[in-house]
């Protein structure tokens, strides 16, 4: 897989992936959808992805809930605090 080439855990990928589809979400609602289905149309040209066990993917979802409250806080902070 391209995110462990790249040093990222098969958890850390699903995390940030989920992050950037409520962050777009929020962002524009209604144009997630959208994201999410050409992110998986474009699944079917690679290898099939991995599967994650449940204790992968509530980790995956704690650190993607991580990600969108941390990037909440960035959002509204005053430029150059």
């Amino acid at each position: 897989m391209a995110a462990q080439k790249m040093g990222f855990s098969l958890v850390e990928a699903r995390a940030y992936r989920e992050a950037y589809y409520r962050i777009v979400d929020e962002g524009l609602p209604g144009n997630s959808a959208d994201a999410r289905k050409l992110a998986a149309g474009m699944e079917k040209f690679g290898p099939p992805a991995a599967s994650l066990s449940a204790a992968q993917q509530r980790e995956a979802d704690a650190l993607a809930q991580r990600i969108l409250e941390t990037h909440r806080q960035r959002r509204h902070q005053p430029p150059g605090s």
